[in-house]
């Protein structure tokens, strides 16, 4: 058989003759991104072979071949924040003499000698990430933080794309994928800890409702379509065994609840890392990502909605959209007349991230190179000095506008830009957030003026520029000095729910008590997402 080797990681499989270099990859442990579920339609797949540029989904291996993957390390979001969960981890050590009892609800999982590393763990699964703590679970100490991309990213940049594999081909594939990715992250976490898979007896699981199913192998085919139920509700505490994951066998694995359709455990630990069964003031939770999941309660209760807005605020579907690697343009603002561009980790660009996107969209329309409805204006319609000197770097692409960042002249590097289809893929996304919050607002009885806060959890959220939300109508413009980034609330759940056998009630209770409101059923949700196509007028 024909052995792939790809560099610079110089990992190597040898594969039949025909086998796609996406499949190849993926053996070799090499998660290629494949947004468009390896339909040859994204081009995110690109690699180097024998000096040309293919893709890696279209590409068949037919011989022996070297394969240069570009050099691209994620900056994925992972911090917990503050980690002052109360101290009563769910399992416990029990001291008989010199040996210690690890016990979960009086039932003795391991006997042991005494002063050996007893830890606890909390992963948060998401369609794009996954995050996973490792902790001391006699102090609740943070013992190591460890990310990577999920592994099912080459089914497609969705979870309908995975759904729909998972209803063609079974979920096997997929859950073996995700545990694998999951295994990997706790020997890394254990092995900078210097401890032992003998050591780690609980481990907390928070993940969208597709990711919930998968990870247990479950196929989430109630996801497929409307009333999209759920195979598997509630909290679930498997054996470390049975899901043949890296920790002691008799470990325990919670499993948080998901809440109804594509509000998933990851949203309930949102609700229980954020309080929201003790609000005070009316208060709106933002998670922004490929599903953007919505929170909206106060004294009274809380309310809770999926919106679809689909992968494009992680970069997927957008020319030269990006996740937040290095390279990417993270942030963009007017200096002094021209464009500045904030690229992680400094140097070439080699993209556009979600927080740089939604601030071109902002720069544009302040800068008078796109109306209100999303359309970039031709060089003779600019109309003021400003917009005349940017608009040098407005030109057609393909028959296409686009808006040039950095051009090959400037950098020697291909052009990195904004085009008119990528503002039309960004409006969609942000149209079906905003109706998801408009559609909140009136079944909990608000105007916008009433929320006391607005939080924004996840990668995205807490990168994003409040302005900028606020600025393309992502946001109501009147939440503007009420936004608050709250960082990985999911994986900050998780974290205390693991800790704190209180908190896992909690979660239970909060996993049942609020409105779930689906969308798709309510009668305003087309006319609000086509009022919120459209950007605002003015600042």
């Amino acid at each position: 058989m024909p052995q792939v080797r790809f560099l610079p990681m110089e990992a190597s499989v040898q594969v039949p003759q025909g086998t796609r270099l996406t499949e190849a990859a993926r053996l070799a442990g090499i998660g290629l991104s494949a947004p468009c579920g390896g339909r040859g339609s994204c081009g995110k797949c690109r690699v180097e072979l024998d000096g040309r540029s293919v893709l890696a989904c279209q590409t068949l291996v037919t011989r022996d071949m070297a394969v240069r993957v570009p050099e691209q390390a994620l900056q994925i979001l992972s911090d917990p924040g503050s980690l002052d969960a109360h101290l009563s981890p769910p399992v416990s050590l029990r001291r008989e003499g010199d040996q210690e009892a690890v016990v979960r609800n009086g039932q003795v999982l391991a006997l042991r000698r005494a002063g050996l590393p007893f830890l606890a763990a909390a992963a948060d699964l998401g369609t794009t990430t996954l995050v996973l703590y490792l902790l001391d679970a006699r102090t609740g100490a943070l013992l190591s933080t460890k990310s990577a991309p999920n592994p099912q990213r080459s089914f497609g940049a969705d979870v309908i794309s995975r759904v729909d594999y998972a209803l063609r081909c079974g979920p096997e594939r997929l859950t073996a994928l995700l545990r694998e990715a999951v295994n990997q992250l706790l020997r890394e976490a254990l092995a900078e800890a210097g401890a032992r898979e003998e050591d780690l007896f609980s481990l907390s699981i928070a993940g969208n409702s597709c990711m919930h199913h998968l990870f247990l192998g479950v196929c989430p085919e109630g996801l497929a379509a409307a009333p999209y139920a759920l195979s598997v509700t509630g909290l679930l505490e498997e054996s470390a065994a049975s899901l043949s994951l890296a920790m002691h066998p008799q470990g325990r694995v919670f499993l948080l609840p998901c809440i109804a359709g594509f509000v998933g455990a990851d949203t309930a630990a949102l609700l229980l890392r954020t309080d929201f069964d003790r609000l005070e003031s009316p208060t709106l939770a933002v998670d922004v990502g490929t599903n953007g999941e919505l929170a909206l309660g106060d004294s009274s209760g809380f309310t809770v909605c999926s919106a679809a807005a689909g992968p494009a605020f992680e970069g997927a579907g957008i020319a030269c959209g990006v996740p937040a690697l290095t390279g990417a343009v993270a942030h963009a603002s007017l200096r002094g007349g021209e464009l500045s561009l904030q690229v992680l980790g400094g140097g070439t660009p080699c993209g556009i991230c979600g927080s740089g996107l939604m601030d071109l969209l902002a720069l544009l329309l302040d800068a008078g190179l796109m109306d209100a409805t999303g359309r970039l204006l031709a060089p003779e319609e600019l109309t003021t000095p400003l917009a005349r000197r940017l608009g040098r770097r407005l030109t057609m692409l393909r028959g296409e506008p686009i808006f040039v960042l950095f051009s090959e002249a400037e950098t020697g590097c291909e052009a990195v830009y904004l085009s008119q289809g990528d503002i039309r893929t960004l409006q969609l996304a942000k149209a079906a957030l905003r109706a998801g919050i408009e559609l909140l607002l009136a079944d909990r009885g608000y105007v916008a003026e009433e929320l006391s806060y607005v939080l924004l959890a996840g990668a995205f959220g807490s990168a994003l520029d409040p302005r900028s939300a606020c600025r393309i109508g992502l946001l109501p413009p009147a939440l503007a000095g009420r936004i608050r980034p709250i960082g990985n609330a999911a994986g900050a759940g998780a974290v205390q729910s693991i800790l704190d056998q209180d908190a896992l009630a909690r979660i239970q209770n909060l996993a049942g008590a609020g409105r779930y409101l689906e969308l798709a059923d309510a009668p305003e949700f087309q006319s609000r997402f086509f009022s919120a196509m459209d950007f605002p007028a003015d600042a």
